[in-house]
């Protein structure tokens, strides 16, 4: 795997941050001032949102970002950390200047490596930072707007734990407001989107029909239009309780078909897919989710299990580099507009 996260801070509400991040400091909203619809933005102070994973030595992050009105005055200030536990790896910060600076732990440490160029007010940039954690031979390399605006710096002490992994991603608030969108997250494993996947686009669809499944029960009391139990988008979602889809038996399954991908030509090559499925338990005992992709041949295939908490609704997200096939391809909007994602009880 090497596409861990993306977002497009399109399908949910500020309330709703936590169902798909790991933790949300004050400050922090979902706003209409992106620059493909919402965006992720924050007003207060050195606040952070934070995404978890596993250990991985090289992480690659592109977002979509710019800063309101100003640069802090002060000094550095980081808008991106990699963490290991409670270190702070290194750290993609700005000066007073609006000059990227890379820093060894947070911003006070150790500066790594610094842009000739500098960022505007007001103004959106694609920023891509990829960094190997490393005691001796860590490495930086700074894009923005596809361009190398900090080279690959090598030979770097990126690590201030005894670890050279990051397993914790901090995007953070530099004491003035600042807006993020169109966010990936990569990792360094395997032979694809391991490597800068330039300046992007995260668009999101939501099921527009029913597919070839529909065992799940829905809030209406029948299984006649389930799509239309499970498609709140943004200024609605989530509605919990009001519409949705259920079922405790083994096996029942869900599958719908969505909205075109329209925004690129039918043969364009997309890098990944993202499913979510926001659930909770229901019943005692354990109950476990798995999505469900189904091809335009008719052919289903099983994502990772998932067991939903009972105490609120969240989400399951399963990335798919490629399409679950046999012989993967590439995803293109074409190949999406055939197929049927949906979910299937497990257990």
């Amino acid at each position: 795997m090497a596409l861990r996260f993306m977002d497009s801070f399109d399908h949910y509400q500020t309330s709703d941050i936590t169902k798909k991040w790991t933790s949300v400091g004050n400050g922090w909203t979902i706003s209409p001032s992106g620059r493909n619809g919402s965006c992720l933005q924050c007003t207060s102070g050195s606040s952070v949102v934070t995404k978890s994973f596993d250990n991985q030595s090289v992480w690659i992050v592109g977002f979509a970002v710019r800063f309101l009105d100003r640069f802090y005055e002060l000094g550095d200030r980081s808008i991106l950390e990699f963490w290991d536990g409670g270190s702070c790896q290194c750290s993609l910060c700005t000066d007073p200047g609006g000059h990227i600076v890379v820093h060894k732990a947070g911003y006070n440490g150790t500066v790594l490596a610094t842009s000739s160029n500098s960022l505007s007010a007001n103004t959106w940039y694609y920023v891509e930072i990829k960094v190997t954690i490393h005691g001796a031979s860590g490495i930086v390399q700074v894009r923005v707007n596809g361009v190398d605006w900090i080279a690959e710096t090598t030979n770097l002490d990126t690590n201030s734990s005894s670890n050279n992994y990051a397993n914790l991603l901090k995007f953070v608030c530099p004491w003035l407001t600042i807006y993020y969108d169109d966010l990936y997250i990569c990792d360094g494993a395997g032979t694809i989107n391991n490597d800068f996947l330039g300046d992007v686009r995260i668009a999101v669809i939501y099921p527009d029909a029913n597919g070839s499944n529909s065992d799940f029960v829905g809030s209406d009391g029948n299984s006649t239009d389930n799509y239309a139990l499970v498609k709140e988008k943004a200024t609605d979602f989530p509605d919990d309780e009001t519409t949705y889809v259920q079922s405790d038996t083994i096996g029942a399954t869900d599958t719908y078909l969505f909205e075109d991908v329209s925004f690129v030509e039918g043969d364009t090559a997309i890098d990944g897919v993202q499913l979510l499925m926001c659930a909770k338990k229901t019943a005692a005992g354990d109950k476990t989710l798995c999505p469900i992709v189904r091809m335009e041949d008719g052919n289903e295939y099983e994502g990772s299990n998932w067991n939903p908490s009972d105490a609120s609704y969240s989400y399951m997200r399963q990335v798919y580099e490629r399409t679950p096939e046999p012989s993967p391809s590439q995803w293109t909007p074409d190949i999406i507009n055939a197929t049927e994602f949906g979910h299937r009880v497990k257990v």
